[in-house]
């Protein structure tokens, strides 16, 4: 029996944790793939997952690198009833959601760096991109939850300047970790965390990044759309979301937009 059976077995279905699913040997971007299929008229919940991406990207438009076989590349479309302001909390959800997941399967506890990394031994495990749908007149915020995972990834074979930071989930568990049970509790997970988050308000969801925080108390250099650089220290985040900066003066402001790069890491 082929050890990922899991896997196997929802791809024929196309079923995971009850959303209807498109398994892809390979694609540009599951979140493109997912987003266009929405256009065409495909409702949501819908998953989309490929075996590797030649055009997967994080935030800032920076890539991401996939394995075919080994990682976890996917997009989750859901349309959550979130109010405005909550909608770019997604983020925050699927990260607590995905740590929740990875310790419910692997039994390793996971860090997030705001707002959409998933870190581990100060490396980088994966990371996050949310994005919306061009909305139609009188239709809800349709979200696409975009996730990439370093599962069985040989990290040697990345880029040397990423190389360094990144880890994998078999590096940590010191085995081969099977993706199938890991995508379905994944799947599962940010659906719930979403739908809690708009039944229950933002204060749980922040609750939960926090005790995961794994930036706050950290040196990093802030460069804003205006392009002004700013350096301090990240002081947590704030009750709606965003990353709180102590500047050299000791002024403290929320970082809405922009880049940020940790000085230390």
């Amino acid at each position: 029996m082929n050890p990922d059976s899991t896997w196997d077995e929802m791809a024929a279905s196309g079923i995971v944790a009850g959303v209807r699913s498109i398994f892809l040997d390979r694609t540009g971007s599951t979140n493109d793939d997912a987003l266009a299929l929405f256009a065409g008229e495909e409702p949501a919940p819908l998953l989309v997952v490929a075996e590797a991406q030649s055009r997967g990207r994080g935030r800032m438009g920076r890539s991401w690198f996939s394995s075919p076989g080994l990682g976890l590349c996917f997009t989750l479309l859901l349309t959550p009833d979130l109010a405005p302001e909550q909608v770019s909390l997604t983020s925050l959800a699927a990260g607590v959601a995905c740590a929740g997941a990875i310790r419910q399967t692997c039994g390793i506890d996971i860090g997030l760096k705001w707002p959409n990394d998933l870190i581990a031994g100060d490396r980088k495990l994966g990371g996050i991109l949310c994005e919306t749908a061009p909305l139609k007149p009188g239709d809800a915020v349709t979200v696409a939850v975009g996730v990439g995972i370093n599962v069985n990834t040989d990290i040697l074979l990345m880029d040397p300047e990423i190389r360094g930071r990144a880890i994998s989930l078999a590096e940590l568990a010191g085995r081969k970790v099977e993706r199938g049970p890991l995508l379905y509790a994944l799947v599962e997970s940010i659906i719930s965390e979403v739908r809690e988050l708009a039944d229950t308000g933002t204060a749980p969801l922040i609750e939960k990044w926090r005790k995961r925080d794994w930036i706050k108390g950290r040196k990093l250099t802030w460069m804003t759309a205006d392009g002004r650089e700013i350096i301090g220290i990240a002081s947590g985040i704030s009750h709606d979301g965003f990353l709180m900066l102590r500047d050299r003066d000791g002024t403290t402001m929320p970082v809405i937009s922009g880049d940020i790069k940790l000085l230390d890491w």
